[in-house]
């Protein structure tokens, strides 16, 4: 089974050679997108192991995080927080043509990259 994780490496990699190689703006928004289905993936792939159900509809994405949400495990909710917000940016990263005024799409590859990593440490801690 692949090991979503490895989708943050690339969003790393693309976020470091983004200034070096091709398209600066196209490496960020791909590092912000990579970084987002990181995190989606692993919380898709954590609710079917533990919970046995199986978000695989178009509305995955929105299904996961109210499912989360409604959880009364708090770190449950904190992560249906987290992936909200990288889901929007992801949206930002994938479709906007001008990404958020004066925020650059580094600062928004950055930021989806810290917090693809926290969701997953906090569902490897759900694990545990």
């Amino acid at each position: 089974m692949f090991d979503w994780s490895k989708l943050i490496e690339v969003a790393e990699h693309l976020a470091n050679v983004a200034a070096k190689q091709c398209n600066e703006e196209a490496c960020y928004r791909s590092s912000t997108s990579r970084s987002y289905y990181a995190a989606f993936c692993m919380a898709k792939n954590y609710i079917f192991e533990s919970e046995k159900i199986n978000f695989n509809s178009g509305g995955a994405h929105t299904d996961i995080r109210k499912h989360m949400r409604k959880s009364d495990n708090e770190t449950k909710r904190r992560i249906a927080n987290q992936l909200k917000d990288l889901h929007y940016d992801r949206i930002k990263a994938d479709y906007w043509n001008e990404c958020n005024g004066n925020v650059t799409t580094r600062t928004i590859a950055m930021k989806a990259i810290t917090m693809s990593k926290k969701i997953l440490d906090e569902l490897h801690s759900l694990k545990d």
